[in-house]
């Protein structure tokens, strides 16, 4: 298991939960864009439990909830109003509920519909399974 790097091809890798004792599978990316975003939200790192650094980090956009193989979503928060972005709701593995791994927004800032979120996905709070 790896952890992120840029040189790693994202959508040939498993990213799975940080935690040795979980290990659970959470997606495989499709794409390799990767954004920087600006949050304060301190997220989980591997090897940490929660980082004091991560004010601007690296994450890719999922578009769509069922792209994902495991996840938790949390209730609205309004936490993080602050932040480069409006921070909707928080993700974290469904299998040991610790996180966040990222987070959830929306494109416009009027929307409701929570099918149309979208999550971002913070590319150190995962361990990587590469494919061979």
């Amino acid at each position: 298991m790896d952890t992120y790097n840029p040189d790693i091809n994202l959508s040939s890798a498993v990213l799975r939960c940080p935690y040795s004792q979980c290990n659970a599978r959470i997606i495989t990316p499709k794409c390799n864009v990767v954004k920087r975003i600006e949050t304060g939200i301190p997220f989980i790192k591997v090897g940490e439990d929660v980082s004091t650094d991560a004010i601007t980090d690296n994450f890719i956009i999922v578009d769509d909830v069922w792209d994902f193989d495991n996840i938790g979503v949390s209730k609205p928060t309004d936490q993080f109003v602050e932040s480069g972005v409006k921070v909707e709701r928080l993700i974290i593995c469904s299998e040991c509920d610790r996180g966040p791994l990222g987070f959830a927004f929306f494109d416009n800032d009027d929307e409701k519909d929570v099918k149309k979120l979208k999550y971002a996905v913070h590319l150190d709070s995962f361990v990587y399974d590469l494919k061979q």
